[in-house]
């Protein structure tokens, strides 16, 4: 399919793999963290192929895309917490799904270098000069909060240090899908140093965790052989977290420092930013075992305090963070999982079977795997397209087919 010469397949595709590793980029920001664009451009690509006689689902797509309808007519009529944008989300993140499972062929290198040096290139005009990456950059995000005094790092092209640590290693594994099959350049390891050095700068206590299990998954092949230098590394971590106590000026890796001296699953949970990404998750989980079917679109909204309240949650958490607690769930949920569990039960949990059933856990490998699963369970939202470029891009029929044409080259 194409529009006219200039705006052929590879460009159309192109641009929704841009705006896809940007998910937070917009010409015109609407009122969200994540912007429209993707979807948006993925479900043109459908209506051409619909308009073409082209478009083609297999039988787990169907049935995909069934429950994406079924989640926006969910209703609980007795509610009006009904939240559109919301209950539209599964049906968003289908269209990215679709067309990185179909079109990735089309997808290049240079748009994931280009992307890469655009975040490098923020990160480093926001922590030189706030105030010019605000004038400059700050029409196209909904909202820029790096001031540089908070202790916290830079955002760069994201709204929050965490989301930026996070979306650099979405473009690592990306990075290592257009590498399957192929030696490794100089370019690969480019952009794999610009990705750390902007998780250093954000300073995103998420970011140096998943580096740190990134780095170790991609290792494994070397540790029985240079073990010592793992317990070397061991050991120094060992003394450093036993040393300090707070990191003045990096509250991410206060954080992190907090999560590794924690003695139990309840000390975690006075970290405050981690009880408020697993306290959904339990009240979703609790939500769905009272009412297996779920409770209808925006129910959460409405009646998470209830079920926080009832099955004396909140005993699970320091006294001086239960009011925060209760006021973030009564306002929203943090947590994907949570949401959607709590509103939709076991209609929601064959979505994601569904979903994971696809992927091709060999070759995306285990860290892969755990990373487009927490994502959806502690901080990122539903229709964040990185998470649907995986899936998409790491479909078992998609790899199998990638391998056999180098194969046979």
């Amino acid at each position: 399919f194409n529009i006219n010469p200039v705006f052929s397949k590879e460009v159309i595709l192109n641009i929704f793999f841009f705006f896809a590793l940007m998910p937070y980029v917009s010409p015109v920001p609407l009122g969200t963290d994540v912007q429209i664009l993707t979807g948006l451009i993925g479900y043109a690509v459908l209506f051409i192929l619909l308009m073409k006689d082209k478009f083609v689902v297999d039988k787990r797509e169907l049935l995909i895309f069934g429950l994406c309808l079924l989640f926006i007519f969910y209703i609980n009529i007795n509610e009006s917490t009904y939240q559109l944008k919301k209950a539209i989300g599964p049906l968003y993140s289908f269209g990215v799904f679709y067309v990185a499972k179909r079109y990735n062929q089309y997808f290049s290198k240079k748009i994931l270098t280009i992307v890469i040096i655009i975040y490098l290139a923020g990160a480093i005009i926001q922590f030189i000069s706030p105030g010019i990456f605000s004038s400059v950059f700050g029409h196209f995000l909904r909202e820029v909060k790096y001031s540089g005094v908070s202790g916290r790092g830079v955002t760069s092209f994201a709204p929050e240090p965490s989301f930026l640590g996070i979306i650099c290693i979405y473009l690592l594994i990306i990075q290592n899908w257009f590498y399957q099959g192929e030696k490794k350049d100089k370019l690969y390891y480019y952009r794999f140093a610009a990705c750390v050095f902007i998780i250093l700068l954000s300073k995103s206590g998420a970011g140096y965790v998943l580096l740190f299990l990134f780095l170790a998954s991609q290792s494994m092949t070397y540790i029985k052989q240079y073990w010592y230098i793992g317990l070397f590394m061991g050991i120094g971590l060992g003394i450093f977290v036993t040393t300090t106590d707070r990191i003045s000026g990096n509250k991410g890796l206060s954080d992190l420092v907090g999560v590794l001296k924690s003695t139990s699953p309840k000390d975690l949970l006075r970290i405050a930013s981690l009880a408020n990404r697993v306290n959904p998750i339990l009240v979703g989980i609790y939500g769905a075992s009272e009412k297996p079917l779920g409770r209808g679109s925006g129910s959460f909204t409405s009646q998470a305090k209830d079920v926080y309240l009832d099955n004396g949650l909140e005993e699970l958490y320091p006294a001086y963070n239960r009011p925060r607690l209760l006021y973030e769930i009564s306002s929203d949920s943090v947590s994907s999982f949570g949401k959607y569990l709590f509103e939709y039960g076991i209609f929601f949990l064959l979505y994601l079977m569904l979903i994971l059933s696809g992927l091709d856990t060999k070759q995306a490998g285990l860290f892969t795997v755990f990373l487009v699963l927490i994502g959806l369970m502690f901080s990122l939202p539903i229709v964040y397209p990185p998470i649907w470029l995986i899936y998409g891009m790491f479909d078992k029929k998609v790899l199998a087919k990638k391998l056999a044409q180098k194969n046979t080259i």
